[in-house]
């Protein structure tokens, strides 16, 4: 997915292997796309880098999962989530 053309209060796709969900973004900074994610009915914000790929969101809350070493949003079997377009 292209990052570049990214906007506050855009959706967007994200996937992790054969996982998929759609979160809204809600900061963009100049190392940093920040995702308001709800899951299972709590919300938290994951980060991304500027490539996509989610990365160590601790600072924003995101508590991690025991397989999560780096702090990053993952899957256990197919690790760091990606931003991904939304197919219409």
């Amino acid at each position: 997915m292209d990052t570049q053309t990214l906007q506050v209060g855009q959706i967007v796709g994200m996937q992790s292997g054969a996982y998929g969900c759609n979160g809204r973004v809600i900061k963009i900074t100049a190392d940093a796309i920040y995702v308001d994610m709800r899951w299972e009915s709590k919300l938290e914000i994951w980060k991304f880098n500027l490539k996509g790929v989610s990365i160590d969101s601790r600072d924003v809350g995101h508590i991690p999962e025991m397989y999560e070493h780096d702090g990053a949003p993952s899957t256990y079997e197919a690790g760091n989530w990606v931003l991904c377009k939304i197919e219409v």
